[in-house]
């Protein structure tokens, strides 16, 4: 049994490839956004770091995301920096997809095989693992689940935004495997960092 999350960014329209049309435009912000909103995806692994998931991004997406600073060597989010410091340890799911030419909509929007398409589709092929989608202030309706059919099947999504107390929920919730003591160490720490208790987690 496994737990993947699955990152999705905001993506700056002009980039010459978008994955989803769910996410909003990011050609306002400059690199300081662009930093905050790293920084917080950070800052969650780090807190989070005693349990046992694996977290993704897309590479597409990020490309999209920081566009047009990633492939100018002089700016902080360069394509070498933001792979290679800021995410690692991820990986990127598309080298290893299990979308298979299945049909995904949302809202009756044929999805183009997106990290929200993923995301379903590894929920529907191993509904014995956990999945979840953190939405790095990329999606336009926000928090809510996604509800995606996947080849007319339908999947709910859970969706994770950037704050500790939501992910701290949705592991107490949704961790695989249930037993998974780094996990139960992993809340006794956040519990602490929030003066929460945690609730038999």
């Amino acid at each position: 049994m496994e737990t993947e999350l699955l990152l999705l960014f905001p993506e700056n329209k002009c980039a010459p490839v978008q994955t989803s049309d769910f996410t909003q435009d990011d050609d306002s912000w400059d690199e300081m956004d662009i930093k905050e909103c790293l920084g917080l995806v950070i800052g969650l692994k780090q807190t989070f770091q005693y349990e046992r998931y694996e977290m993704f991004y897309d590479l597409n997406n990020i490309s999209a995301f920081c566009y047009p600073h990633l492939n100018n060597r002089h700016s902080l989010f360069n394509k070498k920096f933001v792979l290679l410091t800021l995410l690692k340890g991820m990986r990127n799911w598309r080298n290893r997809s299990e979308q298979h030419g299945e049909t995904c909509e949302l809202h009756g929007v044929e999805l183009k095989g997106d990290a929200i398409s993923e995301a379903a589709v590894r929920k529907v092929r191993r509904p014995n693992d956990s999945f979840a989608l953190v939405d790095c202030m990329a999606l336009i309706e926000g928090c809510a689940p996604c509800v995606v059919s996947v080849d007319g099947q339908i999947v709910s999504v859970d969706v994770l935004g950037l704050d500790d107390h939501g992910f701290y929920v949705w592991f107490c919730n949704n961790r695989k495997p249930k037993e998974n003591i780094t996990g139960i160490q992993s809340m006794v720490k956040m519990a602490k960092e929030t003066g929460q208790e945690s609730h038999g987690c």
